[in-house]
């Protein structure tokens, strides 16, 4: 069982009648899972879905070949395998990208209870209607720079100092950690920067990024702000030295 308080203070609940949330209350499980540790591995029985209270979760799959293919890193008050719950399997993988702390249901008590909610089930079609939106966003190369652009973007309001009419983020940022981010080659990143540098829009320093204002704000379509944070939140958690 866990506090009411602390259902209450996560967005996903905070809307949710004191009824609701003493149901839900006597439903979940705190658990830890340290930095690294696998949350639950593709393949294995469906046995429960989870609510982030502090630290990342990553989901991802392997390749046939054995690659490493990133989805999305989940963050504080984000829902883990919900969607998942629908079926017998998990179909990704789920791992802490930092030491996390999470509330965890179990599988009958989310059909039971949770889905029976009103608000949590508005806010879950809002969350499978973002997965969607964030697989037709990641599919072919042909959109890697749009994902570019909103991971700048990202980047440019969290990091960036405006400088007249541009923007410049002084941080480290690889290619090879990039197009592990837009999953993409390396080859290609690098052709997307060359391109946006030859059109005087960009200019990429392996410790500096100086991007054209005007150009970012009429890249990104003002609805993508929550896909690039994620985008970005993914960049942030990264070790050390590699963000």
């Amino acid at each position: 069982m866990v506090d009411e308080k602390l259902l209450k203070s996560l967005p996903v609940f905070a809307s949710c009648a004191k009824g609701d949330l003493q149901k839900l209350a006597g439903r979940f499980e705190p658990i830890a899972v340290r930095q690294k540790r696998p949350l639950y591995f593709e393949e294995d029985d469906v046995t429960a879905v989870y609510v982030i209270v502090e630290g990342s979760i990553e989901l991802f799959k392997y390749t046939r070949d054995g690659k490493k293919h990133h989805i999305v890193v989940l963050k504080p008050g984000d829902l883990v395998g919900t969607g998942e719950a629908f079926f017998e399997k998990y179909y990704l993988n789920a791992a802490a990208l930092t030491d996390s702390k999470l509330l965890k249901l179990s599988r009958d008590s989310f059909f039971n209870v949770f889905l029976k909610i009103p608000d949590l089930s508005v806010r879950l079609l809002k969350d499978f209607a973002t997965i969607i939106k964030i697989f037709v966003l990641g599919q072919g190369d042909d959109q890697a720079s749009t994902r570019l652009a909103m991971f700048l973007l990202y980047q440019s309001e969290k990091f960036g100092k405006l400088e007249g009419n541009q923007i410049v983020i002084r941080r480290r940022m690889p290619q090879s950690q990039m197009a592990a981010m837009l999953n993409v080659s390396r080859q290609h990143v690098n052709r997307i920067l060359k391109e946006l540098e030859d059109r005087g829009v960009l200019e990429h320093r392996p410790t500096k990024i100086t991007i054209d204002r005007e150009w970012l704000k009429s890249h990104v379509d003002p609805i993508d702000h929550d896909f690039s944070e994620r985008m970005g939140y993914f960049f942030s958690a990264l070790p050390s030295g590699l963000s």
